[in-house]
């Protein structure tokens, strides 16, 4: 470093910028003084002026703590120093000192709206006795530069330092937030003889998403602690006793997880009781009416996907001519009536023939009595297309085939039967030919997104011991690490998203007015998403298929209707 020439007045300042230490300082006219300071390839003109060197390195900070920047608007900022007294020569008159910290430069008011900020700060520091190493063209004592500079570094006022982060609400602490992480317990569900999955190690997982998370600045600068709990999903009372270990015990912020099967009944201990936020699972529009903290999941709710569905089967013309419906009686009050009807009504439709089996699950032999007798009124009633309502599609669909019904069928459930039809029913595929259902993103489209590619990496650069791989191509009895892997990238990323959004007063109503201003987003693996007021399931995307025995080794859904936003279809009509 050089230093050619300094001039000072009765202002101290502090010079801003991001520096590969090299500097020149020179004289330009008769009353402004320029530093160039070389940053890697580029020049940038600033001021200088320079301060004492009787100034400890913490006063310094604080100096430069207060600052604010000074500049043209431009990416060299200049500025002018009045009145210059002094003109110093010596490389012994200026030292850079670099402060990792956001800091900026101050001048006098009438250079105030030059305002710009960077990220690193050099205080030029004036070192040794000015006496020694200067000399001047309009003498003035070194001591009185020394004084002077000194009093000029004293009138700027030492800052506050940054507020620390506030205590919000329960779980939030100045400098972390602890959530409960829940997942099924899936050793008490094998001691049952309900599944036999393995999921891999699923704390590790949910760890490693986390740390990742914490490793680039946490969730608002404040670091993501992870209590882990499990539940039975066939009992709502073990969702209760969940409920309260971590609500209680461990005094949680969020709940975030796989929350699903009958024991989500009881999840108004947390989104009602407990007023504790969730992030996960699967909407039912009576447990969310009764929530008085957000509930939010990046699943479709079984409301809104039926009605998205019905919507995309009467735009693509699969609901003309005369139409039938099949469904089951213990479905008939929450799905048909509270979703289909007004949704079929909404849409102009109106049923003309409808019929609702009664026979317990059980009894297949009084079902296809019913469905027999059902078939036949296919027929005189003169029935174009057939709407078969989820429980209904697996011996409904087949009945009303082998009874002789050609017509158009279109089955209302979540995309997974017709598409594994294959795996489970003995029947010859040939019998499904021709039902429409709703698609979901194939694996393969899944993995070719770079967000399912980042949280891949993200775990395997942690754990390169383990190998992750589409679900649908893990040998039996291997784990299934992507099934727990992609949920909580997804999760735990909308999650941070909203948590960020909300600012310092992190709260359930921050935390809610926040996922409010998402808009549509991405997630890794889910391309389509969005939560807005009265919506805070966040899952967009559906396609249409028609079953082709072709397909696959036992047949399988083929694409009718590509992949799409259905939120941002239906907004463009």
């Amino acid at each position: 470093m050089t230093a050619k020439t300094v001039s000072t007045t009765g202002w101290g300042a502090v010079v801003v910028m991001e520096i590969v230490l090299l500097a020149d300082v020179v004289v330009k006219g008769e009353d402004e003084v320029v530093v160039e300071l070389m940053v890697a390839a580029n020049v940038v003109e600033v001021d200088v002026v320079v301060v004492a060197a009787a100034l400890p390195p913490l006063s310094l900070r604080a100096v430069a703590n207060s600052a604010i920047t000074t500049a043209t608007g431009s990416h060299r900022p200049r500025l002018a120093c009045r009145n210059p007294e002094i003109k110093c020569v010596a490389a012994a008159c200026i030292q850079v000192w670099l402060v990792p910290v956001a800091l900026s430069l101050v001048t006098d008011p009438g250079h105030a709206h030059h305002v710009k900020h960077f990220r690193w700060v050099a205080v030029l520091l004036a070192v040794g006795s000015l006496a020694a190493a200067c000399s001047t063209s309009n003498s003035m004592p070194a001591a009185d530069v020394q004084s002077s500079t000194t009093a000029s570094a004293s009138t700027i006022d030492a800052p506050d330092t940054p507020a620390p982060l506030p205590a919000s609400y329960r779980g939030v602490t100045s400098d972390t937030i602890t959530i409960g992480v829940v997942w099924s317990d899936l050793e008490e569900l094998r001691e049952m003889g309900l599944v036999d999955i393995n999921y891999g190690d699923i704390p590790l997982v949910w760890q490693t998403v986390i740390d990742d998370i914490n490793s680039s600045g946490g969730v608002g600068g404040r670091q993501l602690e992870m209590v882990f709990d499990q539940y039975n999903p066939v009992l709502s009372t073990s969702m209760e006793e969940m409920c309260l270990r971590l609500t209680q015990d461990h005094e949680v912020f969020a709940v975030v997880g796989s929350l699903a099967g009958p024991a989500i009944e009881g999840i108004p201990c947390f989104i009602e009781s407990q007023e504790t936020i969730v992030v996960g699972g699967t909407h039912r529009p009576e447990l969310l009416e009764r929530a008085k903290a957000p509930w939010i999941t990046t699943e479709w709710s079984q409301d809104r996907r039926y009605a998205a569905l019905l919507e995309l089967y009467e735009r693509e013309g699969l609901l003309d001519g005369r139409l039938g419906m099949l469904d089951d009686g213990r479905e008939h009050t929450g799905l048909t009536v509270d979703i289909v009807l007004p949704t079929l009504a909404d849409l102009g439709l109106t049923l003309d023939l409808e019929f609702t089996t009664t026979a317990s699950g059980g009894d297949e032999l009084a079902l296809e009595s019913q469905i027999a007798l059902f078939a036949e009124k296919l027929h005189t009633e003169d029935i174009d297309t057939l709407l078969i309502v989820q429980s209904s599609i697996a011996l409904g669909l087949p009945l009303v085939r082998e009874a002789g019904f050609d017509g158009r069928i279109v089955t209302v459930d979540s995309g997974s039967f017709l598409a594994g039809i294959g795996g489970f029913d003995e029947r010859s595929p040939d019998i499904y030919e021709g039902a429409y259902g709703p698609t979901l993103l194939s694996s393969d489209d899944v993995w070719a997104m770079d967000s399912a590619q980042e949280c891949l990496k993200v775990f395997t650069s942690r754990n390169p011991e383990i190998t992750v791989i589409s679900s649908d191509q893990v040998i039996p009895g291997e784990p299934q690490w992507a099934s727990v892997l992609l949920p909580a990238c997804r999760l735990l990323q909308i999650f941070r998203t909203i948590a960020e959004g909300a600012g310092a007063e992190l709260n359930p109503t921050t935390f809610e007015a926040a996922a409010y201003d998402l808009g549509s987003f991405e997630l890794p693996g889910q391309p389509y998403n969005s939560i807005s007021p009265g919506k805070l399931d966040a899952n967009d995307g559906m396609g249409l298929g028609v079953f082709d025995p072709a397909v696959g080794m036992q047949g399988g859904l083929r694409e009718l209707l590509p992949y799409i936003s259905v939120t941002a279809a239906s907004e463009t009509d």
